[in-house]
């Protein structure tokens, strides 16, 4: 009898435990009428580090593999976002390639020749940098 009760007990912890992840969450209204869950996508949005934090962190000279590693853990911290790699002409930014990061206030172009970085530069969008890019490497 003692083990019956111990099994239906488990059991019954076990159903209660599941139920709470299926019940909806509730959207509660807050003033000027947003809901909690509007407002966590918006700090989500501003979680990004800014332009001149970014650049504090990789600044020109930095060596190439802890700006990788460094690089991983922002992104996974969700505090930049990686957009893209392109190849370069070494004479016009003194690299090989450049890294397309998305930050708070806009892209910043991050360029490296792997072993340091060589330069950062601020742009509005990602079309600005690649135009930039094309545009020096078509001179």
């Amino acid at each position: 009898m003692k083990k019956f009760l111990m099994v239906m007990a488990a059991g019954m912890l076990l159903v209660g435990c599941g139920t709470a992840d299926t019940e909806p969450a509730e959207e509660t209204e807050q003033a000027g009428g947003a809901t909690e869950t509007e407002e966590v996508v918006e700090v989500e949005e501003t979680g990004y580090l800014t332009a001149d934090e970014f650049k504090e962190r990789a600044h020109e000279g930095k060596t190439y593999s802890s700006y990788a590693a460094e690089l991983l853990l922002w992104g996974s911290a969700q505090e930049i976002r990686y957009i893209d790699t392109i190849d370069t002409e070494k004479e016009e930014y003194g690299a090989y390639k450049v890294d397309i990061i998305q930050v708070e206030d806009g892209f910043v172009a991050v360029a490296f020749d792997g072993e340091e970085l060589t330069g950062t530069w601020l742009f509005d969008t990602v079309d600005e940098v690649k135009e930039e890019i094309e545009l020096k490497s078509a001179e």
